[in-house]
């Protein structure tokens, strides 16, 4: 074929049609109907007549544009043949002749019927001439003949047909791009972001028909926000808001935060997504199902402010936990379980760390696969060698018991291995003042150890050092270099100070 190559037409009729199709037609009767017609066939519509000489196609949709920016379709019920012998062919009973009768124009060819009445496909030879190639419009009589462009010639057309569920896809396709559009406008509308430096945004959203329907609310402006946190009493954090001015509210692709041991996991929660701030979708701050209709009617804590919902139950929720901070100021993010008498679960200090901190469905798993083994090991016999019995510990994360057993042996007498042991175990139980106290003890012997720097690295960083923090990784790095862990520690350092 010279213009339909690689199209599949094998699917393309429906086979059951015998109201447009004709016999194969041929060069001679080709050539009739075009003196008939007064019109040149384009050679790609009796190349395609040639293989199928008229009928009702399968794909029978194309898509087009009204001229304001958007787009609407037009369904075809059949194209017509070349010939005299079928009603609808080119030449037949309700063809050509019978269509300018009732008032359709002469400047061109009818080809094919619409489900719209009084609306039909023609050739435009208007521009280019009896003998050219014309282009492919819509034409309503009903609208005194009003012309709409549909493709500049019959290839184009034909190549742009497609079915129904095709076309349900395509809407669905285009309205994500434009609402991806429209979300990379207000994303770059922001400007530098203060909070989600370096947070893929673009990538931050699972795009679904309840996350629309549920949770994403409108754009909204600073006083609105004014009213919402004077009707809540509280003043949202400015991470939050900075979020929900990408996307106000929806459903994260990572949806898993890790945690402390609680009533249904030793390792984590999963939300099912977090409110925006508006009234209208039911999963908004003040919507029907929002932070408000979580206290007043369910007798969530009045001390904070819901902002997502558990995948786990409607007895289970994510607040800002304002408590210690005041009204005014920067709230934790908690874990709150009505089921088990409004069990607290602390799951991050601050929204851009609840964040930041997400994970994926698969990582969470990981983590329970990871603790499953972790007890399993603890319900082991304890090892008798005290550098297996600390090993041992660290892997079962009984860090408690090392910083004890250590620190029985007096300062003087431990080894620099001990020490940094017990500055490790100190660090990953959050005593990092106390870790940086032992570690700074055996800093002459840590100087050149890769693991001593890491230690002094990390435990700096979660004391807001970051400069000093960076010091010690970038000194790790030119010890070992390349290892990634160590690179996104210095990047997270990096963004820390430039913060």
């Amino acid at each position: 074929m010279e213009y339909f190559k690689g199209a599949d037409f094998s699917g393309f009729w429906d086979e059951e049609d015998t109201d447009y199709s004709s016999e194969s037609p041929s060069d001679e009767l080709i050539l009739r109907v075009e003196e008939e017609l007064g019109y040149a066939l384009p050679a790609s519509y009796i190349e395609l007549m040639k293989l199928r000489n008229g009928g009702a196609p399968l794909r029978s949709v194309y898509r087009y544009p009204t001229g304001t920016g958007e787009f609407t379709y037009v369904e075809l019920l059949g194209i017509l043949g070349i010939g005299y012998d079928s009603h609808y062919s080119l030449l037949g009973e309700l063809g050509n002749p019978y269509q300018q009768k009732q008032g359709f124009p002469a400047w061109g060819v009818y080809i094919a019927d619409t489900l719209v009445f009084d609306s039909i496909v023609m050739l435009d030879y208007r521009a280019c001439g009896k003998q050219g190639e014309p282009a492919v419009v819509l034409v309503n009589l009903e609208e005194d003949c009003s012309v709409t462009p549909l493709a500049n010639d019959f290839e184009t057309f034909i190549r742009g047909l497609m079915t129904e569920d095709e076309m349900d896809d395509f809407e669905e396709a285009e309205e994500e791009r434009v609402e991806k559009e429209a979300e990379q406008k207000r994303i770059e509308a922001l400007g530098e972001l203060n909070y989600f430096k370096g947070l893929d945004l673009m990538n931050f959203w699972e795009d679904n028909e309840y996350a629309k329907s549920e949770y994403q609310s409108e754009p909204f402006t600073d006083e609105f926000v004014r009213e919402v946190e004077e009707e809540l009493g509280y003043k949202l954090p400015g991470s939050y808001i900075e979020l929900m001015k990408c996307r106000n509210g929806g459903i994260p692709l990572r949806c898993s935060h890790p945690t402390e041991p609680h009533a249904w996991s030793d390792t984590h929660i999963t939300i099912e997504g977090i409110l925006g701030i508006g009234r209208e979708k039911p999963k908004s701050l003040l919507g029907s199902a929002g932070s408000k209709f979580r206290q007043d009617e369910q007798d969530f804590p009045a001390w904070g402010v819901c902002i997502c919902d558990a995948l786990t139950g409607v007895d289970e929720v994510a607040m800002l936990d304002y408590r210690d901070c005041g009204r005014a100021g920067e709230p934790e993010v908690v874990f709150v379980n009505k089921h088990e008498d409004f069990e607290i679960t602390f799951v991050a200090e601050n929204f851009e760390s609840f964040i930041r901190g997400l994970i994926t469905w698969e990582e969470a798993k990981a983590l329970d696969e990871l603790e499953e083994k972790k007890q399993a090991r603890r319900a082991e016999k304890e090892p008798e060698d005290f550098w297996d019995k600390l090993d041992f510990w660290d892997e079962t994360e009984q860090y408690g018991k090392i910083v004890d057993t250590i620190m029985e042996i007096p300062p003087k007498g431990r080894s620099f291995m001990e020490a940094r042991k017990l500055g490790s175990a100190l660090n990953k139980l959050g005593q990092y003042k106390k870790a940086l106290e032992q570690l700074e003890a055996i800093e002459a012997e840590g100087i050149n150890d890769p693991d001593w720097n890491y230690l002094m690295g990390d435990t700096c960083y979660y004391l807001d050092r970051f400069e000093e923090a960076l010091s010690y990784f970038e000194r790790v790095n030119s010890l070992e270099p390349g290892d990634e862990d160590v690179l996104e520690s210095i990047e997270d350092c990096k963004r820390e100070i430039d913060a």
